[in-house]
């Protein structure tokens, strides 16, 4: 079930993001044997910004 999130290619090629209870934003990325996350945001943090390279 790694596909459940929602693709979110405008933050970076190949990021899901997935929300869990409400409170907690999962964003990750599937390679071809595993899942791999990437951030973990509490609360409705900036999430787009943190993809966001200065």
């Amino acid at each position: 079930m790694p596909e459940r999130g929602s693709p979110r290619d405008d933050f970076a090629p190949g990021v899901r993001i997935l929300i869990f209870e409400r409170r907690v934003t999962i964003a990750y990325r599937i390679t071809k044997d595993r899942v791999q996350v990437l951030r973990l945001f509490y609360a409705g943090r900036n999430t787009p910004s943190a993809f966001h390279r200065n």
